[in-house]
């Protein structure tokens, strides 16, 4: 399990097949700043924070690249983290503009 500490959307991509260089590992994010965990420990994952975050499980600190900002529609981010925990999985779309 993990523990993203504080504000964090978990989303498990483990259909996803990413290739791609060298990482440059945060375990650290800020809000809007999305984190791709490539697997390993867990699997591929997306972490979409809404607040100060710390990426970890229960064997230690995780670390994931940091690969997107989210640039229109972060003000809605806590009000989606809130609704994700008190009502479960929610509905989310990733566009390239």
């Amino acid at each position: 399990m993990k523990d993203a500490a504080a504000s964090c959307i978990l989303l498990s991509v483990t259909d996803l097949t990413i290739t791609a260089g060298p990482f440059t590992f945060t375990a650290r994010l800020e809000t809007a700043k999305v984190l791709l965990y490539p697997g390993g420990v867990s699997e591929t994952e997306l972490l979409i924070p809404y607040g100060p975050t710390r990426f970890a499980s229960k064997a230690g600190v995780l670390a994931g690249n940091h690969f997107l900002t989210v640039t229109s529609g972060a003000e809605h981010l806590p009000e989606l983290g809130r609704l994700t925990l008190w009502r479960g999985a929610q509905p989310i779309r990733i566009d390239q503009p």
